[in-house]
C-alpha cells in the first residue's frame, strides 16, 4: 500500500511524467496479482483505472490513446492471472 501511495504522490509532484507513472501503476497491479492476491490487485486495479481515466481527460494526442489502451491491458492482465490461478488449482 505504501508503494501505491508513493506513486500517487509522485504523480501529483511530476504531472509531466504521467504516462511513465501510469506504467509503474500497471506494473504494481500486475505484480500484486501474481505475488500477493488477486483480490488486492482488483482493488488497486479499480483505483488505477480511476487515476488513468483522469489522465485521459487531461492529456492530448498519442498519450491519451496509450493510456486508454493501458486500461484494457490492465484488466486483461488481471483476467488472465485469474484464469492462470484457477488452472493451477490456486484460489
Amino acid at each position: 500500500m505504501l508503494l501505491f501511495f508513493g506513486l500517487s504522490v509522485l504523480l501529483f509532484k511530476l504531472p509531466a511524467q504521467y504516462p511513465l507513472i501510469a506504467l509503474l501503476f500497471f506494473t504494481f497491479v500486475m505484480t500484486t496479482a501474481v505475488l500477493v492476491s488477486l483480490e488486492m490487485a482488483s482493488v488497486f486495479g479499480v483505483l488505477v483505472t480511476l487515476i488513468v481515466l483522469g489522465g485521459v481527460g487531461i492529456l492530448k494526442g498519442q498519450d491519451k490513446a496509450w493510456l486508454a489502451g493501458q486500461i484494457v491491458l490492465l484488466w486483461a492482465g488481471i483476467f488472465m492471472t485469474q484464469r492462470f490461478n484457477r488452472a493451477r488449482g490456486r484460489k
